[in-house]
């Protein structure tokens, strides 16, 4: 295929030949790396436009904020902008209830990334801290899945204060351990939530 990097991922060829055409569909380009024998999918970044947003989460003044891949208007480069829609935008201190319930009755069946502003409580104190998720619920199309999946981690790149929550696709996932976890805090039983 010309892609050593995807080779030893898939010994099925008609699967990294379907991988490649949805990918370049999508506008990503692939490079080699100098220093080994892999691809990386390069071409889409974050725009501007979503930095203002980031503000916002860092600022309090805002709990969510979600992110899509498009084109930027008058081109067919694609970039990652924030979704403008204010019923896509959480207040801030938005819970985990606020984040499944948007993310079912507006994305039920669209990837997308996030930034959440998630709050727990330890030790008498709340604990702040933003987290970067990707949404892939099994409604979205394959070659959403494949162009937001094959881009997350570059994406969540461009939000170092966050942490990485990863890939959520189905709303169960959306529990306050699966946070905790990923910032070093103990573990709750059910209904003793904090956010």
């Amino acid at each position: 295929s010309g892609f050593p990097g995807l080779e030893h991922l898939c010994k099925d060829k008609w699967l990294v030949r379907l991988f490649l055409s949805l990918s370049f569909s999508a506008g990503l380009r692939f490079e080699k790396h100098s220093n080994s024998d892999t691809m990386a999918i390069s071409g889409i970044e974050v725009h501007e436009d979503v930095f203002p947003f980031s503000d916002k989460i860092k600022t309090g003044k805002i709990g969510c904020f979600f992110m899509e891949i498009r084109p930027e208007e008058g081109t067919n480069t694609p970039w990652v902008f924030p979704l403008l829609d204010e019923e896509s935008i959480l207040p801030s201190k938005a819970t985990l209830e606020d984040l499944r319930t948007i993310l079912a009755e507006k994305f039920s069946k669209k990837s997308l990334y996030g930034v959440f502003d998630f709050h727990a409580r330890h030790d008498g104190r709340i604990i702040q801290k933003a987290f970067f998720l990707y949404w892939s619920p099994d409604g979205a199309s394959l070659s959403e899945k494949v162009t937001y999946g094959t881009t997350k981690e570059g994406i969540a790149g461009a939000f170092p204060f966050c942490a990485n929550l990863g890939q959520i696709t189905d709303l169960s996932e959306i529990n306050e351990n699966k946070f905790r976890s990923k910032i070093n805090l103990p573990q709750v039983e059910e209904g003793e939530g904090s956010s």
